[in-house]
């Protein structure tokens, strides 16, 4: 009788542990960490990021780059447990994105300065599941002017760099922008990551 028991549990088990399966598979949502620690939910760390970033931009025709310094502010939090105990991916505002001196050779002739303003701020990005993790930032915009002269728009549109050991990491496969001339740009290089006093390094996981 009991053989007979064990066996007619056997499917029953299988089904059960089919079931499950999928969710065991799938990965927690990813969060930000300082200094190696989960930075706890509703916490928002300030964090202050500089680097030199280049918008190719690839235009009907023609392609000009524009090489520029940047220094940003950003507000990164790991969001509160939901109702059904999930905690929600990292997120963060992007409260300043600050471009210059910038370098636009082609794009702005001599004796013209090129200025690459971000416009829409505050920014808001969202940790993606890798690997390797994305921020994904939503809604940039930029205006590009050479000595004050407008000359293009880049966005709006979102981007997805690397999260790196405090850096995001701009690349090939961050995406595009579309400009106001009906073409693309593409932007790359690194944007560095410091956070507070004792919570300087930044990383995701």
């Amino acid at each position: 009788m009991r053989k007979k028991l064990l066996a007619g549990f056997a499917p029953l088990l299988a089904i059960a542990a089919f079931g499950l399966a999928p969710a065991a598979a799938q990965a927690a949502p990813p969060h930000w960490f300082s200094n190696g620690v989960m930075i706890p939910p509703g916490v928002t760390e300030p964090v202050a990021t500089s680097g030199k970033l280049t918008f190719t931009i690839h235009d009907p025709g023609v392609i000009y780059t524009i090489k520029c310094t940047v220094h940003d502010q950003d507000r990164i939090v790991n969001p509160l447990e939901t109702a059904r105990g999930v905690l929600p991916a990292g997120e963060d505002e992007i409260t300043t994105f600050l471009l210059g001196p910038c370098k636009a050779k082609t794009l702005c002739p001599k004796p013209t300065i090129a200025e690459v303003i971000s416009l829409g701020l505050p920014w808001y990005s969202e940790l993606l599941e890798g690997p390797p993790i994305r921020d994904l930032i939503k809604n940039m915009l930029f205006e590009v002017r050479c000595s004050g002269a407008f000359k293009l728009l880049i966005g709006p549109g979102g981007l997805l760099p690397l999260v790196g050991k405090s850096e995001l990491l701009f690349e090939a496969g961050s995406g595009i922008l579309p400009d106001s001339n009906g073409g693309t740009v593409e932007v790359s290089g690194k944007d560095k990551m410091v956070g507070p006093p004792g919570d300087e390094k930044i990383t995701a996981a």
